[in-house]
This record gives structure tokens, C-alpha cells and sequence, in this order.
């Protein structure tokens, strides 16, 4: 739709009119009337005479911010920086309150003055902060952390915390921050390169003092120099690798860092063979596998072919040297072979300052030869060998030793020698210890049927003893043995001894029924030998006290017959005691799988169900024994004082009432105690195993006030689990015996096993009957087992 052209009227002066013109030359113009006046023009001339005053204010706002800015870029350059910072916030503040800066040129100022300022702490304290880290990035270099960044970042951090938040500051900071951030970095990144690559490199060298040297040193044949070799070649390829080292400087590390030190040392040592084969070792290491042996290499920090040539030289020189003073070396030897081997054949003196002079002599020895170890261990273990076999046996180590091993040769025999004369002498004369041991050696052995003469010839293991007093006590020593052993000597002496050991064996075989004769001697074989000495003690010491009586025989007689019963009863409970673990409750217990009793599993008695139990259990019996009972009246005559009191035990028997009896308490448990003797009295009595049931089930639930009852009723109630039966009253009775338990043990443990007799042992004996205890462990299995189940019944 086309839109119609509106016709706007009324515009008066407001428009000026406009009309068309012919201009020249055909041309078609608009010529338009100046427009008339109105209020819009007059405020727009108004506002035309503001705008130059505008216009001049502002070049004056702007001349004192120019100056501002001057005079703070100056002040800021020779400005304390330490104090502009402290007072950054309040920049030019005092000098407008002073009049010594107009307010007008305070913001630029300001902003003058915290950019310089910011510039300043960049290039100055920025710059020397960082600088000041540098040594860090050289630190830690196993750390995966980056620790140039973690730098750059914790000294901008302080930086802005120094400058305040300030905007034109940190304007200023930022100029000159990236350019200073970005050489730090770059240095610090060569830096730590440069030190990680020292760091690898000095651990390829500490690596390979810890690896080679080692080997160098237990080389001793032609197959370890070659896997000196190859274990080298392969180490330095592997090492290369993983710490992308040029095998060029691997060659480098290794030769200076660890191989031209040690062919030094060993020449030092006066090692030359060793060095030769080591050095020959190192040089014949191909890396390039084309033949480019590492001896083949002479350029700088490598200068290994010339440096080879000048070890071969210093080798041979060595050499010369050793074989030169070959004889001198061996005096060497022997002086201080001798001067260990007097202190080892003689043993210690006594004499402080002189046995610390001997154990110098042997520690000196073990430095000489190349001992590796606790030297003066070693020492004091030869000095209380007195071998001096097991001396000798050290020079061996000379022969390691390129410098001696030629002398040790020549001193050889002479050591020999030394050894045979010293021995001789020293069998020859002994000290009044050793004479003492001798005596004691020879009594021992008479007494066991040795021949004295023996004895002196086999003592010493270089050779028979010589010394005329040895000899004297040996003859004397017979002579009272002969004189102390007269039963023993007498026809009759073998019949005693022979019902000794049949005794032995008897009891054995009443101990142990039903087993065969292997078995039983196995138990004489193991056991019986510390009796039969015991035994043999205790008629050597008859002997002696009897042998001056005139009727020696028929005294000595009584006293064998009172040994052989005292011997035989420790024999027997020793055999008893031993049985009682092996068959007690404890080794059974321990045969049982988790969760699993004695007497299999056991019903939870409740107040609820105690009643159906007991009855199910004491009535079928009590209705046998009362069929018995009443079988038995046949008239009317009046009861016998026996029948009474059946009659009374019936009683209690049909009072046996698991809820009247209670559960677990121990003024409930004591009635339960009292009918149970009564149920086991009539057991035994009457033969009745019909009563074992009941019995069982009372035992097993209130148990024992002490294991003494369980022993005399162990027939009838078989094998109670003590970890789940109280033998106890209460815990405190409990731990009374095993306080009694803990003095008879020691004693135990401290006498002799064949005069150990069980009566002296009675709250162990007890133990050991009930529940087969044999040691510490066992009984402590037990007591922490009861402990638990009379703490259980305590707590209900």
C-alpha cells in the first residue's frame, strides 16, 4: 500500500523555506533562507560562551598532573626503597598536608611514584631475590616437583604481598618482571641441566666404586678377571643408556673415576700381579663391539693408552722390588707369626697388662696375613682355641698377597717347625692349670674304663703328653680308682646291676601296656641313660664312704638295694610324667579342630531346659537302683543301717535338679559338688555304669572346686575339656597354684632330670596327672584356658 505524503503545517520560522534555483550552464540548484531564531539557538549561543573556560581548567588540571607525574618519577628514583614500600598506600599524603606538594598534582604523583617504585623493586630487590635462589634449582634433583616454577611463583607471591595491591606498583613491577623472570629461568634451566648431569654422572662413578672393587679384590683365577671384564663392558652399556650418558664420557667416568684408582691402589698394596690382570681387564673392554677397546683410546680426559703404558712400567717396578726383598719379607712373617703363636699355646696369664699384650700379638697377626672381619673377635676366638693348627691355617691368606705370597712359600716349613718345637715344650712342662685339667680329664676318664695311658696320649692333639707330673697323677689317679671301685670289682656287683636295669624295664612296660618291645626299648634307649649314671654316682660315692669298714660288703648290699629304689621311683615317675602328656588332655585338645571339644558339642543349658534334661538323664536310672533296692528287701524286717543309708542316696539322686542346682554361681556349684560325690560314691560302689551319665553332665558343667577331685573320679567322667569345665572354685584359688606352679617349675628346671622325685613336685604332679602338662608353655595353655571360663561364670 502506498504511503500517502503527509502535509506538515505550522512550522512558522522554525524551517527555513526552501526553493529551487536555475543556476548557469543549466545546472539545478537549492537555495535555502536562513532559518529564524528560537530558544534552542539562544541556550546553544549561551552554552558557546562556557566551553573556553571549560577548555582552560582542564589544560590546567592537565599541566598539574603532568607535574605530578614528574615530580613523583623523580622522587621515586632516589627514594629509601624499603621505606617507599612501607608507605606506598599513603604516597604524597604528608607532602599535601606539609604544603610542600599542591593537592592538584597529587594523583599524578602518585601514580608517577608507585610505577617507578614498582620498576625499582623489580630490577633491584625481584632480581636479587631470585638470584639469591639460583642454588636451589641445583637441590633436590630426584624431586619430580618443578622447582623453577614453584621459585618464580613463591618470590612474585611475596611481591605482591610487599607492594600492597597497588595497581600502578604493580604496573611498574610488571615493565621489567618478565624480562627478569625469563633470564632466571633461563639460567636456572642450564643450571640444573649442568647439575643433573654431575649428579648422574657422579653416581655412575660411586656406583661403580661400590660394584668393582669388590670384585677386583676376590679375584684370584683367570675365569674371574674375564667376568671382571664382562661385567664391566655390560654395566657401562646398561649405565649409558639409562642415564643417556655418550659412551665417550661413560669411558671417561670410568677410567679417572674408578680403574686408574684402583690399579693405584693394588700397586700400592704391593699387588702387582692382581694389578696387571685387572688393568689388562679393563683395557680389553669393547664398547663399540668392532674392536675399539678401551685401551686403544688416547685423547684428552682419556688419555688411556698412555696412561697404560705408564702402569705397565710402575707394575714391573713393583715386582722387581718384591722379588728383591723376598728373604727380608719371610723374617718378616715369621717374627710375626711367632709372636701370636707363644700367646696361643700358652693361653691366657692371668696378668692384665700381659694377656693385653698377647691378644695386640695375635690382632697384628690377622692385619698381616689380609684378614677381612671383626679382627679383634677373631682374635679373641684364637686366643681361647689355643690351637695352634687353626693359626697356621690363617697364613694361608699370604698367598692373595702378591708382595708375600713368594715369602710365605719360604717361611713355610719354618712355621712348621715353630708349631712341633713349641708343642713339644709345652707337653713337655705344663702349668699348674693345665696339670689340674689333665687330672681332671684322667679322673673322668678311669671312672668311665680308660686306661689312663690313653688318656695322656690323646689329650693333646700335637701329640702325648711328656710331663713327669702328669704321668705321676695318672699312676695316682688309677691307683685310688682301683681302690674306690671294689663292689664294682666283686663277682656279685653284675647281678645287682643286672636287677637294676630289669627294673628299669619292668616299669616301663607296666607304664606303657599293650606296646610292643620296639617301643619300649626305645623309651630305655632315649630315657634310661642319665639314670643309669645317676645311678652309677650314688654306688661310686657307697663305695668310697663304705670302703674302710670291715663288713664293707653286707653295709654297701643295704645301701644298693636303698638306691635302686630311690632311682627306680624317679625312673618311674619320669616315665609316668612323660606318659600323662602324651595321653592328657591338653596334647588331645590340641589334636582338635577350632570349635571343636573333647566331648563333642555341648547343649546350651538354660533355667527353661534344665529341668527336661536332668530328668531324661536321672530317671532311667534312679528307676534301675530303686528296682535293685526294693529286689532286695524280702521281708518286712526292719532296714539295716547299709540299706539306710542306700535309701538316702537314692534320695539325693532324685533330688538332682538342674534348676533347683542353678546355673553357673559358686554357692550353686558347691551343691551341685556335694550331690556328685554322693553320685560317684554309689557309681563306685555299686559298679553301676548307668550312673557314669549323669555324672558326666554334672562334672562337665559345674565342674571341680580343684583338679584333685578330677583325678580321683578321671575313670568315670573320661576326658572333661578344660576349656570349657571349671576346675576351679574361683579365680583367686586358681592363681594361688600357679604361684605354687612358678617356684616348683624352676626348681624343676634346675635339678638334675634323674633326681627328680614327684613328691617334692606336688601341685606340678597334680597338673601334669590332670591335664598333662609338661613345660612352661603348657601350663600357661591351661591357666589362661580356666582363667577364661571362670571369668565367664563370675560375670552371670
Amino acid at each position: 500500500m502506498a504511503r500517502e505524503r503527509v502535509q506538515v503545517q505550522g512550522l512558522g520560522d522554525v524551517a527555513p523555506g526552501i526553493q529551487p534555483t536555475i543556476q548557469r550552464a543549466g545546472q539545478y540548484g537549492i537555495q535555502m533562507q536562513r532559518a529564524g531564531r528560537n530558544k534552542l539557538m539562544d541556550l546553544a549561543d549561551a552554552l558557546g560562551q562556557v566551553n573556553p573556560a571549560l577548555q582552560a581548567y582542564g589544560q590546567v588540571q592537565k599541566f598539574q598532573y603532568e607535574k605530578g607525574l614528574e615530580r613523583g618519577e623523580m622522587e621515586a628514583a632516589t627514594a629509601d626503597l624499603e621505606q617507599s614500600i612501607e608507605g606506598l598506600d599513603a604516597t604524597g599524603e604528608k607532602l599535601v598536608e606539609q604544603g610542600l606538594l599542591p593537592r592538584s598534582q597529587l594523583v599524578g604523583y602518585q601514580r608517577a611514584y608507585r610505577r617507578r617504585i614498582g620498576q625499582r623493586y623489580a630490577r633491584k630487590t625481584y632480581a636479587s631475590n631470585l638470584e639469591a635462589r639460583m642454588e636451589e634449582v641445583t637441590q633436590n634433583l630426584d624431586s619430580d616437583a618443578d622447582i623453577i616454577e614453584n621459585i618464580l611463583a613463591e618470590e612474585r607471591q611475596k611481591i605482591t604481598e610487599q607492594l600492597g595491591g597497588s595497581q600502578f606498583a604493580m604496573q611498574g613491577f610488571g615493565d621489567y618482571a618478565d624480562s627478569i623472570e625469563n633470564s632466571f629461568y633461563n639460567d636456572a634451566v642450564k643450571q640444573r641441566d649442568r647439575a643433573t648431569q654431575q649428579h648422574n654422572e657422579s653416581l655412575v662413578i660411586e656406583d661403580a666404586n661400590d660394584i668393582f672393587p669388590a670384585q677386583i679384590l676376590e679375584a684370584s683365577i683367570e675365569d674371574d678377571y674375564k667376568d671382571f671384564e664382562n661385567n664391566l663392558k655390560t654395566w657401562m652399556e646398561e649405565r649409558s643408556k639409562e642415564d643417556r650418558i655418550p659412551r665417550s664420557r661413560m669411558v671417561e667416568l670410568v677410567w679417572n673415576g674408578m680403574a686408574k684408582t684402583a690399579v693405584s691402589d693394588l700397586l700400592f698394596q704391593k699387588q702387582p700381579d692382581k694389578a696387571e690382570k685387572i688393568l689388562n681387564a679393563i683395557t680389553n673392554v669393547d664398547l663399540t663391539g668392532e674392536g675399539g677397546k678401551l685401551g686403544n683410546i688416547n685423547r684428552p680426559n682419556a688419555e688411556i693408552r698412555k696412561e697404560t703404558l705408564n702402569f705397565k712400567y710402575q707394575i714391573q717396578q713393583v715386582k722387581d722390588a718384591i722379588k728383591k726383598d723376598v728373604e727380608f719379607d719371610a723374617n718378616d712373617i715369621m717374627a710375626v707369626f711367632n709372636a701370636a703363636l707363644h700367646p696361643i699355646v700358652d693361653g691366657p696369664t692371668g696378668i692384665e697388662s700381659v694377656d693385653a699384650a698377647n691378644i695386640s700379638a695375635v690382632q697384628a697377626f690377622l692385619k698381616d696375613v689380609g684378614f677381612e672381619g671383626d679382627i679383634e673377635k677373631e682374635a679373641n676366638d684364637l686366643m681361647k682355641s689355643g690351637s695352634p693348627q687353626r693359626l697356621l691355617s690363617y697364613t694361608r691368606l699370604y698367598f692373595n698377597n702378591d708382595a708375600k705370597r713368594e715369602a710365605y712359600g719360604l717361611a713355610l716349613p719354618k712355621m712348621d717347625l715353630a708349631i712341633v718345637q713349641r708343642q713339644d715344650r709345652a707337653r713337655a712342662s705344663l702349668s699348674r692349670d693345665e696339670l689340674e685339667d689333665v687330672e681332671g680329664a684322667i679322673k673322668e676318664g678311669v671312672g668311665r674304663g680308660i686306661k689312663a695311658k690313653d688318656i695322656l696320649d690323646s689329650y693333646d692333639p700335637s701329640g702325648p703328653i711328656t710331663d713327669p707330673a702328669a704321668k705321676a697323677i695318672a699312676a695316682r689317679v688309677e691307683l685310688e680308682e682301683k681302690e674306690n671301685t671294689w663292689f664294682e670289682r666283686d663277682e656279685s656287683y653284675k647281678n645287682y646291676f643286672d636287677s637294676f636295669e630289669r627294673g628299669l624295664e619292668e616299669q616301663v612296660k607296666d607304664i606303657y601296656k599293650g606296646k610292643d618291645t620296639d617301643f619300649h626299648k626305645g623309651i630305655m634307649d632315649e630315657h634310661s641313660p642319665v639314670f643309669k649314671d645317676e645311678f652309677n654316682r650314688l654306688i661310686k660315692e657307697a663305695q668310697i664312704n663304705l670302703k674302710s669298714e670291715p663288713n664293707r660288703l653286707d653295709l654297701i648290699k643295704t645301701e644298693f638295694e636303698a638306691i635302686k629304689e630311690d632311682v627306680l621311683n624317679n625312673w618311674r615317675d619320669n616315665i609316668e610324667f612323660k606318659e600323662n602328656y602324651e595321653t592328657g588332655l591338653l596334647e588331645k585338645t590340641r589334636k582338635l579342630k577350632p570349635g571343636q571339644s573333647l566331648l563333642g558339642s555341648i547343649d546350651q543349658i538354660t533355667e527353661e531346659t534344665a529341668e527336661d534334661t536332668i530328668e531324661k538323664i536321672i530317671t532311667p536310672v534312679l528307676e534301675e537302683l530303686e528296682r535293685g533296692f526294693f529286689e532286695g528287701l524280702v521281708d518286712f524286717r526292719p532296714y539295716t543301717e547299709e540299706e539306710i543309708k542306700a535309701e538316702k542316696e537314692l534320695d539325693i539322686i532324685r533330688e538332682v535338679d538342674l534348676e533347683e542346682l542353678g546355673l553357673n554361681r559358686l554357692s550353686d556349684r558347691k551343691k551341685v559338688w556335694s550331690k556328685a560325690e554322693i553320685v560317684f560314691d554309689v557309681a563306685s560302689r555299686t559298679d553301676n555304669a548307668a550312673l557314669e551319665k549323669p555324672l558326666l553332665l554334672m562334672r562337665r558343667k559345674w565342674g571341680y572346686p580343684n583338679p584333685s577331685k578330677y583325678i580321683i573320679e578321671k575313670d568315670r567322667v573320661y576326658d572333661l575339656d578344660f576349656r570349657e569345665t571349671p576346675f576351679y572354685s574361683d579365680i583367686s584359688t586358681l592363681n594361688n597354684e600357679l604361684d605354687a606352679l612358678e617356684v616348683e617349675i624352676q626348681k624343676w628346671t634346675d635339678t638334675p632330670k634323674a633326681e627328680r622325685n614327684l613328691d617334692n613336685y606336688p601341685v606340678f604332679s597334680k597338673w601334669n596327672e590332670a591335664f598333662g602338662v609338661f613345660s612352661v608353655e603348657d601350663v600357661k595353655a591351661v591357666a589362661d584356658a580356666q582363667y577364661q571360663v571362670l571369668k565367664k561364670q563370675s560375670n552371670n
